[in-house]
């Protein structure tokens, strides 16, 4: 097994309701954190705007709030021809995805749509394609349904801390800068707490280990590599959602090994 027998980094309920915005210019590929996710026990992991900063809130909605959710999600679940793909802006590059995972008893939905955003997250850089085809027009169901995601009208709500942050490692041999050296004591690329994802690999720390790693990374060059079992990376981190592989599966059509 990948994971120690009592280690699993994504245990939790499961998600009826998931919304994420890419990030055209990340440095990791399918590394997006969600927006917000809706879990079936009523859980509510969600970004909002607090003191003018924008962090991660966590919420349980009531019994009667869980049921009026799972009503909203219906007109969108339900659609017969929803299609899995929308280009709002076919005629401009590096624009961002909203990606959404729905599921009620008896299905599972899925769409992105190209160029629909979030209000106020400020517009990328772009190239102009001429000669693009008509823009597409995603169903109202769905559009409704992002500006109920994407708001964060979720009642009460505390700041949200993971269990877990996953540090991902992607290929930097060519990094110009010197090296630092990952540090020995902590979990290695063939340790338990270790994930390879095709030429790349992930290691799941605990959240108090944050403050040693922000430190660590305080020590590298700007264009200077991690270097950890004899090669170079590239390093970036996310927190860690509980079952997060059932949506990376449906979306991106991958999944963790263990799951």
């Amino acid at each position: 097994p990948i994971w120690a027998e009592d280690f699993d980094p994504y245990a939790g309920p499961t998600p009826i309701a998931v919304l994420i915005q890419t990030n055209p210019w990340a440095s990791v590929l399918d590394a997006d954190t969600p927006l917000v996710v809706v879990y079936e026990n009523g859980e509510v992991i969600f970004v909002k705007r607090v003191d003018g900063k924008y962090g991660y809130q966590h919420t349980t909605l009531t019994e009667d709030g869980l049921k009026q959710f799972r009503k909203d999600l219906e007109p969108v679940v339900s659609l017969g021809d929803l299609r899995p793909w929308y280009s709002m802006t076919p005629q401009a590059t590096d624009q961002p995805i909203s990606m959404f995972y729905l599921r009620n008893q008896e299905r599972v939905a899925t769409s992105r749509v190209y160029g629909l955003r979030v209000p106020g997250t400020g517009a990328m850089a772009y190239t102009h394609l001429p000669n693009s085809p008509k823009p597409d027009v995603p169903p109202i169901a769905l559009r409704r349904l992002h500006k109920r995601l994407y708001r964060g009208d979720f009642p009460g709500g505390s700041a949200w801390t993971p269990k877990y942050i996953e540090v991902m490692f992607s290929n930097y041999d060519n990094a110009p800068d010197a090296s630092i050296q990952w540090p020995t004591d902590w979990p290695g690329l063939d340790s338990e707490r270790a994930l390879k994802r095709g030429d790349s690999y992930s290691i799941f720390l605990d959240i108090d280990m944050v403050p040693k790693l922000s430190e660590f990374l305080k020590n590298r060059n700007p264009k200077g590599a991690i270097e950890l079992g004899g090669k170079k990376w590239g390093l970036s981190t996310r927190a860690v959602f509980p079952r997060e592989p059932v949506w990376r599966k449906a979306l991106w059509g991958v999944a963790d090994e263990n799951q």
